[in-house]
């Protein structure tokens, strides 16, 4: 199996990211989201790009033991 391996800017690894994203996301059906730092600006960049959230369920993979309000929440995050 080869990988390649695209190295982009600070800048603009986000509105990249979520551009990749965005083509690939179901029309209808489930996706899941990952928390952290490191996904705050992609996700941020996909909410402008990408409109069709109304037919998507949206799943956690780490959320954590905090309430949704609590700013270390993966569903804050999001959301």
């Amino acid at each position: 199996m080869t990988f390649a391996v695209e190295v982009f800017p600070p800048q603009s690894y986000a509105e990249e990211a979520a551009a990749r994203i965005a083509v690939r996301l179901p029309g209808q059906g489930s996706v899941v989201l990952t928390g952290g730092n490191t996904v705050e600006p992609i996700y941020t960049a996909l909410a402008h790009s990408h409109s069709g959230w109304g037919s998507l369920e949206v799943y956690f993979s780490d959320e954590r033991c905090v309430p949704p309000e609590d700013p270390p929440s993966n569903y804050r995050l999001a959301r």
